[in-house]
């Protein structure tokens, strides 16, 4: 069965246009609908390498109930 996970991911943006942001670590909680934890971290990892981020860890955070997929917008704690 499908389930809403929540992934803490930590990246940074290679690209960024400002030399100095380009290390600099940014927080991501994102909520992934996926069958279990693994795919849950692998789903919210790939997001954002096709991206063009550099994913350092993500790791799960827990579960949600809400039927909502893969959102940064919705749980954003950047730093």
């Amino acid at each position: 069965s499908v389930e809403r996970h929540r992934v803490q991911v930590t990246l940074s943006d290679p690209l960024n246009s400002m030399v100095s942001k380009r290390k600099e670590k940014i927080q991501k909680h994102v909520r992934v609908t996926a069958a279990d934890k693994d795919s849950a971290v692998k789903k919210a990892k790939d997001h954002y390498v096709k991206r063009g981020y550099k994913v350092h860890s993500a790791e799960h955070v827990g579960m949600v109930n809400e039927e909502i997929e893969l959102d940064e917008e919705l749980e954003d704690d950047a730093e």
